[in-house]
């Protein structure tokens, strides 16, 4: 059912018929195949019983679904507290479900419409979000999106706090300026992390932060998502 087997009125089909929506509608199909394997479901059935099993990977997989909240038990982020280096809009935005901006119709406030973590880089200080928990995690996957590809940095760093101090465990360069960034880092037993933004060229923030501990197989995916964001420069993909 992937490409352009749907039914639109005669206006939607000026959207659904160019090749970057039929690309989101292809990302949607082959997530949904992939369940109906692995739960030995027909598409009918996942649709009636595992929709939000379905909308929620393909939320985490980065796809756009408009006002649908990130409640993914599994993500340590939404268990976490978040503060930052200095606020023009809440550090709390990266970590309130919502990967992208809101329409205004669907929230209240500024701030919740851009719907992401800004820092005041008119401080001499660089730029960091933290996440912060009451008990100690593990984990080997962190997802860090950004705004919008304009207004991503070309470089940043993530750190966790071990051992009563501050330690690197990724410093990304992003020169194709990829806003979605999914990081395998291991780390174990640990209450505190923060995203630094080492660009001092970048004007914009961090839409969105989840944590993940993955299994082997799911590992295997985010190594490859890295791979893959490596083309970046030549196929403008869905999440971007």
């Amino acid at each position: 059912m992937a490409g352009r087997h749907i039914s639109a009125s005669h206006v939607a089909l000026t959207g659904t018929r160019v090749m970057l929506t039929t690309s989101v509608i292809g990302q949607a199909a082959g997530t949904a195949a992939a369940l109906c394997v692995k739960n030995q479901q027909t598409p009918r059935v996942l649709c009636k019983e595992n929709i939000t099993t379905l909308q929620q990977q393909l939320l985490k997989d980065g796809a756009y679904l408009i006002e649908m909240k990130n409640e993914d038990p599994a993500d340590l982020a939404l268990k976490a507290k978040a503060v930052a280096s200095s606020e023009i809009s809440p550090a709390s935005e990266a970590i309130n479900g919502y990967g992208r901006a809101r329409f205004e119709s669907t929230c209240k406030g500024a701030s919740f419409e851009m719907n992401a973590w800004t820092p005041d880089f008119n401080r001499e200080e660089t730029p960091w979000l933290q996440l912060e928990w009451d008990t100690p995690q593990t984990f080997n996957v962190v997802h860090v999106n950004f705004q919008s590809k304009e207004l991503t940095p070309a470089h940043f760093e993530l750190q966790i706090f071990a051992d009563d101090e501050w330690k690197s465990v990724q410093k990304v360069v992003n020169q194709m300026r990829n806003r979605r960034n999914v990081l395998v880092v291991p780390a174990s037993g640990i209450r505190k992390m923060r995203v630094l933004l080492t660009d001092s060229d970048c004007k914009g923030g961090i839409s969105e932060l989840r944590v993940y501990l993955e299994n082997d197989h799911n590992l295997e995916v985010a190594k490859r998502t890295n791979q893959a964001n490596l083309l970046d420069g030549i196929i403008l993909f869905p999440w971007e």
